[in-house]
């Protein structure tokens, strides 16, 4: 049981929670003193600390001296704050890049995660310019860091823009990202414990050409089979960009995969599951048997829409080529004449 406050620390308390309302521009940090604010950075308080950074990055002034010297200083709380008050500056902070791309080899994971969100908020340039760096965190093991939180971060950063900054620093396209940094960060994240961090991959995957998908297949299908722990409510979110790639590849194992991830918990995406499974034709009679199975009698609407699904299976007159996983990979790797990109694939 954890020790009763002392009446200081009672009164700290009450202090860190003073002025967060109302929200907006009345709130009442943006009524603090400039003084008040860069004191606030340095907080115990993680809420003190991001409220005091966001109202400081409304504010004019060159603040840059002092929270550089903040996030070179020795005070934990302090170098926590002034990364979170340059993101707030966005591109204001741009000469500061090079102090938060070090701040990605930070043994404390969380300066690590920090300083992701930090640069994301950054001007264009300067993001760019840490693509590189992100990668590496993305990829790197942190001893400290035994569920690779700080990787959540640099996802985020790599491939999901802020709110009002378009695109994300990967941008809508891979041509130019570096492959030997690219497939070691997916592999890395499509391991993640977290499904937001898989998810985050999900939408680059019909991105890449065969000879890409082949250094990643493996790290997506185990992400499709073994649903990661944590935020599960996300989990479909790489299952299904997972399932949509391997039916578009015809890949044999998806068809499997369609069918064993069904178990109607909340936010699965059955529906999806079945749209797939049509995509290799009479193929997938395969798996019909196994599907029945999980044929929903509850729901009427459930159980129409599987009958369905394996009456169009059972009728098809279409029988596309399927290739092992092993296969694929194996042609993919050897730039065989499959072609370029998953685009080209079935639709």
């Amino acid at each position: 049981m954890a020790p009763s406050l002392k009446a200081e620390e009672v009164s700290e308390v009450i202090a860190a929670g003073r002025d967060c309302y109302p929200a907006g521009d009345d709130n009442g940090y943006n009524k603090r003193t400039t003084a008040d604010l860069l004191a606030g950075l340095s907080s115990w308080s993680p809420p003190m600390r991001k409220r005091s950074a966001k109202a400081l990055g409304k504010r004019e002034g060159d603040f840059l001296p002092t929270l550089r010297k903040m996030l070179a200083g020795s005070d934990r709380y302090g170098r926590y704050g002034a990364c979170e008050a340059l993101g707030s500056l966005g591109a204001r902070a741009d000469a500061a890049a090079p102090q938060l791309r070090a701040l990605l080899k930070d043994p404390d994971p969380w300066l690590e995660s920090l300083a992701c969100n930090a640069i994301a908020r950054l001007g264009s340039e300067a993001r760019y310019a840490s693509q590189n760096d992100l990668l590496l965190l993305a990829a790197r093991k942190n001893p400290a860091d035994p569920r690779a939180m700080a990787h959540r971060f640099a996802s985020f950063a790599l491939f999901c823009p802020p709110e009002n900054q378009e695109p994300s620093i990967i941008g809508k396209s891979l041509d130019t990202v570096d492959r030997s940094l690219l497939y070691p960060a997916m592999n890395s994240l499509l391991q993640n414990e977290d499904c937001i961090p898989r998810g985050v991959v999900g939408p680059y995957l019909l991105k890449l050409t065969d000879r890409d998908l082949a250094a990643i297949l493996p790290a997506v299908v185990k992400a499709v089979e073994f649903m990661a722990p944590t935020n599960e409510m996300f989990a479909d979110g790489i299952r299904c960009s997972g399932l949509d790639l391997l039916s578009r590849l015809h890949i044999r194992e998806g068809m499997d995969l369609c069918v064993s991830t069904i178990d109607f918990r909340w936010g699965l995406q059955w529906e999806k599951r079945l749209e797939y499974l049509t995509r290799y034709g009479s193929c997938a009679k395969a798996v019909v048997p196994e599907l029945r199975k999980k044929i929903p009698e509850k729901s009427a609407d459930g159980t129409k829409a599987f009958n369905k699904c394996i009456a169009d299976i059972e009728a098809s007159k279409e029988t596309p080529a399927v290739i092992s996983l092993k296969d694929f990979i194996a042609k993919a790797s050897a730039g065989g004449a499959a072609p370029n990109t998953t685009k080209q694939r079935s639709p």
